[in-house]
């Protein structure tokens, strides 16, 4: 349960008894503090929403400016990672199931609830949205994984298995970008290929082929955590490729396997978007896999490079 912080709710009512009404509910349970904001139109709503700082919804599906399910879709439409309890009349239980059918967490009849069933239904409702983002989350992270994991199989060229990965991970997991570097020697990168920032990535993989690491692929290489997560606030502040990575978090891999060092791979990603323990292991996972993956091209080439001499050999012979 949340007993730790103010929950901030945008009430979305233009009835001034009902808005009262509500506000003293809330005011009252015991163990959550709420924190009422009121609009008294759907547009004022909007606005306000997209100041950010909102916890959940509570909607009347009854405005001076929008009415029935089209005011519920323009709030989703806007912010569809937040949670919306709708507010309906006793005779409206069809429209709210509809709503709720379409991404609403909950709905209240007017009248009917008390201040302990209201307090509920917007706490559940914040922890099934968050649970719900979660999921998502995951999946994404696992998409991208799986997606990785089947390049892994096709590709049998090393630039194009490191590329393609990358465009993998924007892609199945949205981040803002993804770079891998291959590593000739200990500090060298022969290859650095990237997605994402459009002509930037081209600018930082030209830079750092070119032998100009920036203080996160410095630590990376020399530190043995498989997994560093930069403070862009911090260490990227003299870095030249600040512009692009400030307010992002940004993680940088180490590709390892059999106790070698392949290369990096980073990603960036979204503003104001954090980096758990579980994102962490899943992209240690990734790079653990392509590092499976270089270590078998580099195997296969070898190999290939030894067939070739012996049939010049029998073939002098």
């Amino acid at each position: 349960m949340m007993v730790d912080r103010q929950i901030k709710i945008l009430l979305i009512e233009d009835n001034p008894g009902d808005t009262r009404l509500i506000e003293e509910m809330l005011s009252e349970v015991s163990g959550t503090l709420f924190d009422v904001e009121n609009a008294d139109r759907l547009s004022d709503g909007l606005t306000r929403i997209q100041k950010g700082g909102i916890d959940a919804v509570l909607l009347d599906l009854g405005l001076p400016d929008s009415a029935g399910l089209d005011t519920f879709e323009k709030v989703h439409d806007q912010a569809p990672e937040l949670p919306i309890v709708m507010l309906t009349g006793l005779d409206d239980t069809e429209l709210a199931l509809e709503g709720m059918r379409m991404g609403a967490q909950d709905y209240l009849v007017k009248g009917r609830a008390d201040g302990d069933l209201l307090a509920r239904t917007l706490r559940y409702a914040i922890e099934r949205k968050a649970a719900e983002a979660r999921i998502e989350h995951l999946n994404s992270v696992l998409k991208a994984i799986r997606n990785v994991n089947q390049l892994i199989v096709a590709e049998t060229e090393r630039g194009s298995l490191l590329k393609k990965s990358c465009d993998a991970l924007v892609d199945a997991r949205g981040y803002d970008a993804a770079w891998l570097g291959f590593l000739g020697d200990d500090v060298t990168f022969d290859l650095v290929v990237g997605s994402g920032f459009r002509e930037d990535i081209a600018h930082f993989s030209d830079r750092v082929a070119g032998g100009d690491h920036p203080p996160c692929i410095r630590d990376a290489l020399s530190q043995k955590e498989q997994v560093l997560v930069i403070d862009t606030t911090d260490v990227c502040r003299d870095c030249f490729f600040t512009d692009a990575c400030l307010g992002r978090a940004t993680a940088v891999i180490r590709v390892e396997h059999g106790g070698r060092l392949f290369g990096l791979l980073a990603v960036s990603f979204a503003p104001d978007v954090a980096v758990d323990e579980e994102e962490e292991g899943l992209l240690a996972e990734v790079a653990s896999d392509i590092g499976i993956a270089l270590h078998n091209i580099e195997m296969r080439d070898a190999h290939k490079v030894a067939e070739d001499a012996l049939l010049e050999s029998e073939e002098k012979y």
